[in-house]
């Protein structure tokens, strides 16, 4: 796992994760990658920040693996190599918000979502505030009351 804080990556081993790589510590968390895989790199990635880092992400997936794009933080426009994702055959999948019955499915197999902290409607903008600064762990969520 690719991270912020020293704090998200303690939160991370907690959940399990073998490795974390603290991204501000790391110029080129990429070539970390590469090392902890003996230079093959990670089966699957999830991009959640969009063409400022695609290019890095596709050199930390291996030939053959899967890059899961699921955030644009940085936007939706800019350079990215194509023929990294040729020549290493690596499949790129777009991940969007879906619907609540996927989320009822996922929750069903006994995986349960990181949620960081619930606002409600009229604290929207507290939430978005929050996403921005990069202080969360897991799902900001916003409560629409029925």
């Amino acid at each position: 796992m690719i991270s912020s804080s020293d704090e998200k990556s303690g939160r991370a081993r907690a959940l399990g994760a073998d490795h974390v790589i603290n991204y501000r510590a790391s110029e080129d968390w990429e070539n970390d990658v590469l090392r902890l895989t003996d230079g093959v790199g990670a089966d699957l990635t999830v991009d959640v920040v969009g063409p400022a880092t695609l290019n890095r992400t596709l050199r930390a997936t291996r030939s053959d693996g899967r890059i899961s794009l699921m955030g644009v933080i940085s936007g939706f426009d800019g350079p990215i190599n194509t023929g990294a994702i040729l020549e290493k055959r690596i499949t790129l999948q777009g991940i969007y918000v879906g619907p609540v019955a996927t989320l009822k499915s996922l929750v069903a197999t006994g995986i349960r979502p990181q949620i960081d902290q619930v606002f409600a409607f009229e604290g929207a903008e507290a939430a978005y505030d929050k996403l921005q600064a990069a202080s969360h762990f897991g799902k900001l969520v916003i409560q629409i009351a029925r």
